[in-house]
C-alpha cells in the first residue's frame, strides 16, 4: 500500500505485477490486482478471477483488510465491485438486489450506481429483461422505505429513472415500449435540437438581419407610398389652386375686358352723340344763314 502510494504508475506496476505472479494469499492477491488495475487500462483474467469472488460477499477477507487501516478503508465488497468490467458485475445483477435490501440507505447509494450503470446505462431500454423488472420492483421497495431521499433521487435522475414507485411498478410490468421512454425520446431530440440550433447561431441572426431588411424595405415602401401620395395631393391640390386661381384671373381679365368693351361703348356713344349734335347745330346755322340771305335778296 505504501508502494502504491508513493511510486510512480510504471514502477510500481512492474513491482505489483512481479508480486502477482509469485502470491498465494487471496486477501494478498486480491490487493495487487486491485492495484494493478488501477493501473492498466483494461484488466487481464487473472486479475478479475483474484477479484469476481468477493463482488457481493467479501467476509473471508475483511478482517484481513481491517489491520491495513488508514491505508485500506471502506467496504471491501464495493471496492472489488467498482474494480469489475459491467459484463463480469452483470452475472451478479440478482444477487446484489438482494443485497441492497438489506443495507442502509448511504450504503444503498453505491450499490444503486452499479445496478443502474450495469442495467439502465441509457435509462428505461425499449423492452425489460427479467432481471431488469426485478431490479426496478426492488429500486420501488427502497423509495417506499426511504421517500424523498436526496442521494437516492439524484442516483435515479442522473440514469433518466423515475423516482417514484409507482412509476417503476409499472415500468417493471410494462410488456412494451414503456410510455416514460418516450417522452425520454422526445427530451433527447429537443436536446439534439437545441444543440444544432446552438451550432448555427448565424442562421437566426442572417433570419433576423434578413427579417430587419425586409421590415425596413416594407417601411421604406409604406413610407415612401405616404410621400408619394401626400406629393401627389399637394400636387392636385396645387393643379386644383392653380386651376381655381386662373379661373379667377380669366373672370377678372374677361370681366376688364367686358368693362373695357362697356367703356369703349359708352365714349363711342358719347362720341356720336356730340358728333350729331354738332351737325345739327352746323346744320341750323347754315339753314339759318342762307334763310337770311334769301330774305335781302328778295329785299333788294
Amino acid at each position: 500500500m505504501g508502494l502504491g502510494m508513493t511510486a510512480s504508475k510504471e514502477a510500481s506496476r512492474a513491482a505489483f505485477e512481479a508480486a502477482f505472479a509469485a502470491e498465494s494469499d487471496p486477501m494478498v492477491r486480491f490487493l495487487l490486482a486491485v492495484l494493478l488495475g488501477s493501473r492498466a487500462k483494461q484488466p487481464v483474467p487473472e486479475w478479475i478471477a483474484a477479484i469476481e469472488p468477493y463482488a457481493i460477499d467479501a467476509s473471508p477477507i475483511e478482517d484481513s483488510f481491517a489491520a491495513l487501516a488508514p491505508f485500506f478503508e471502506g467496504d471491501v465488497a464495493a471496492v472489488a465491485r467498482a474494480n469489475l468490467p459491467d459484463e463480469v458485475l452483470a452475472r451478479h445483477m440478482d444477487a446484489l438486489i438482494e443485497v441492497m435490501r438489506e443495507q442502509d440507505p448511504l450504503s444503498q447509494v453505491d450499490t444503486l450506481e452499479t445496478l443502474f450503470s450495469v442495467l439502465f446505462p441509457d435509462g428505461e431500454p425499449e423492452r425489460l429483461s427479467e432481471v431488469q423488472r426485478r431490479a426496478l420492483r426492488a429500486c420501488a421497495d427502497v423509495v417506499d422505505a426511504c421517500p424523498n431521499f436526496v442521494n437516492h433521487s439524484e442516483v435515479f435522475h442522473e440514469f433518466d429513472l423515475p423516482y417514484d414507485s409507482f412509476e417503476l411498478r409499472q415500468l417493471a410490468d410494462r410488456e412494451d415500449r414503456p410510455a416514460r421512454a418516450a417522452r425520454s425520446v422526445k427530451k433527447a431530440a429537443k436536446k439534439s435540437g437545441a444543440k444544432k440550433a446552438a451550432k448555427k447561431p448565424g442562421a437566426k441572426k442572417a433570419a433576423k438581419k434578413s427579417g430587419a431588411k425586409k421590415a425596413a424595405k416594407k417601411a421604406a415602401k409604406k413610407s415612401g407610398a405616404k410621400k408619394a401620395a401626400k406629393k401627389s395631393g399637394a400636387e392636385k391640390a396645387a393643379k386644383k389652386a392653380a386651376k381655381k386661381s386662373g379661373a379667377k384671373k380669366a373672370a377678372k381679365k374677361s370681366g376688364a375686358k367686358k368693362a373695357a368693351k362697356k367703356s369703349g361703348a359708352k365714349k363711342a356713344a358719347k362720341k356720336a352723340g356730340a358728333k350729331k349734335k354738332a351737325a345739327k347745330k352746323t346744320g341750323s346755322k347754315k339753314s339759318t344763314k342762307k334763310s337770311g340771305a334769301n330774305k335781302k335778296t328778295r329785299a333788294k
